[in-house]
């Protein structure tokens, strides 16, 4: 009986000794996170120019290809001598009060698709942005007035500049409306590519493991048999701290590269995300 004891404890230290040498080699040769989700990749289409939106060829929950014509911007444009403009503070600081209204709105536009802002504070981004350029026009015919070297006008020059689907997928929404202007680099077109990515969080003792075109198994906690094929797409150059346990991690944008269909995929739904070292 002493030795059936003494072989059963052996046995059991052995098994022990074992699964700690098998954790050892697996994190040696393996990164693996489990804070990682399934998210919609949707991608912000800016208008190139601004102008008047004159066609808009889509509508929300319409599928588009890539390549497709989706709407037309009307761009009139001032042909101008090259005569050297006099220095103008005031212009100078409307134009760059301007480009500061531009991209607040741009990141506003984005952020009141998402709900994390009102209508009102959207609104409100648009009036600022309005008044800015109101107040850069202002300062422009000032400058030209007070100045008889600034820029002279010819004549105008109307084109029509075309936007195009970057992608597959489905049109989310329309930041602007047919007649409405348009306004260069803002958001003009929301498209969902239908395609679904993950987003990975890593601890930081991996970033030297961690570089785009890394190809990486994914695990769906519904489905722990079925390994996903993928691709990192971007490492985030610095930490962010999770907001979860206050720990340092590493965004890691993933890639899918198998068709999903078929397998019950939710947005938010957490994913294992694992790769050979």
């Amino acid at each position: 009986m002493i030795k059936k004891n003494k072989f059963f404890i052996l046995a059991c230290l052995l098994i022990i000794l074992l699964s700690f040498i098998g954790i050892f080699f697996y994190n040696k040769l393996f990164v693996l996170t489990n804070d990682a989700v399934i998210e919609q990749e949707f991608v912000v289409i800016d208008a190139v120019q601004s102008g008047k939106l004159k066609e808009l060829y889509i509508k929300p929950n319409q599928n588009v290809h890539k390549g497709q014509l989706l709407a037309e911007i009307e761009v009139i444009e001032n042909i101008v001598t090259e005569k050297k403009a006099a220095s103008d503070n005031t212009l100078e600081s409307s134009k760059s009060l301007l480009n500061k209204a531009e991209e607040t709105y741009k990141k506003h536009a984005i952020m009141y698709k998402d709900g994390v802002i009102s209508q009102d504070d959207y609104d409100k981004s648009l009036n600022q942005l309005t008044e800015a350029q109101a107040d850069y026009d202002k300062a422009l015919k000032t400058s030209k007035n007070l100045d008889s070297s600034v820029k002279t006008v010819i004549k105008k020059n109307i084109s029509t500049s075309k936007v195009y689907s970057p992608k597959d997928g489905i049109v989310s929404l329309s930041y602007v409306n047919k007649g409405e202007n348009a306004i260069k680099d803002a958001p003009l077109i929301l498209l969902d590519s239908n395609v679904p990515k993950v987003t990975a969080y890593f601890n930081p003792k991996f970033a030297n493991n961690l570089n785009a075109g890394q190809q990486v198994d994914i695990f769906i906690k519904n489905y722990p048999l079925k390994k996903i094929k993928g691709v990192i797409d971007r490492v985030s150059p610095e930490p962010e701290i999770n907001k979860t346990d206050q720990s340092l991690v590493i965004p890691v944008n993933i890639i899918i590269k198998e068709n999903l269909d078929g397998y019950d995929i939710e947005n938010g739904q957490p994913v294992v995300v694992k790769f050979r070292k």
